[in-house]
């Protein structure tokens, strides 16, 4: 039986700079889109939602890669399932949480967050929500953890599998 695994996660092997660095990217690019709020510039703008949307572009199919590779196999389409459904949930509340203090700003013309001000202090609270992100994976995983070369465990389900496999056939 053969075992598929993602080039990066293969590469990295759950090192917490690939997550740390690319969170760090994740919150310059919510900066970017503050600051672009705050000047009311459209091409900064754009410029925050690539360098944002490229980190989370690359840090989505490692996460998953990482979450799938950390259950048996049997259990893969499961965990594959939560962690789309974490990711949907948490767009759909953060859309309604943008939404409801957008609607609140515009009723209430006397609120500090009027204007540019909203989508300033939102950006600037996604980037310090990623930045503690980052901060917590370089403190929570272990540098030496990071620096063991062992197979990941999707893999060694995979090596499990065969040798059940030819122990069955001889």
């Amino acid at each position: 039986m053969h075992c598929q695994c993602f080039p990066l996660e293969l590469h990295w092997q759950w090192k917490r700079e690939f997550f740390g660095v690319g969170l760090l990217i994740v919150a310059i690019g919510a900066f970017v889109l503050a600051a672009a709020a705050q000047m009311q510039h459209l091409v900064i703008g754009l410029i925050g939602m690539a360098i944002a949307g490229c980190a989370n572009g690359v840090l989505n199919p490692q996460l998953t890669a990482r979450i799938v590779g950390s259950v048996r196999r049997e259990q893969a389409g499961a965990a594959s399932a939560i962690s789309v459904i974490l990711r949907q949930g948490g767009f759909a509340i953060g859309i309604a949480i943008f939404g409801a203090v957008l609607r609140t700003s515009l009723e209430q013309p006397n609120s500090i967050l009027t204007g540019s001000n909203v989508f300033t202090t939102i950006f600037a609270i996604a980037a310090i929500a990623a930045l503690v992100g980052s901060a917590a994976v370089f403190v929570l995983i272990g540098r030496h953890s990071s620096d063991r070369e062992l197979p990941s465990p999707a893999a060694v389900s995979c090596m499990d599998d065969d040798s059940q496999g030819k122990a069955r056939s001889g």
